[in-house]
């Protein structure tokens, strides 16, 4: 099976904002390679604070998980 990288823009509402990139729990199988912003390539091994505006770049190693991938790179944090 081929692996199966996924981007994804995080905004105000995501979870995941203001977090290193290494405390970001990643899904068994999944991994970041890094991330983008204001046109430069940031990676991963650098541990960058999650932005408002950056484009997180990760990888599943099946694709069979890549939803459950998306998913989770996409959560939103819950409104009170």
């Amino acid at each position: 099976m081929k692996a199966k990288i996924l981007t994804c823009t995080i905004y105000f509402h995501s979870v995941h904002l203001g977090q290193p990139l290494e405390a970001v729990e990643m899904p068994e199988g999944c991994h970041f390679l890094g991330l983008v912003r204001a046109e430069k390539l940031i990676h991963a091994h650098d541990n960058p604070i999650i932005q408002d505006g950056d484009s997180l770049i990760a990888i599943a190693m099946n694709p069979s998980i890549s939803p459950a991938l998306e998913n989770f790179l996409q959560l939103k944090q819950k409104v009170a």
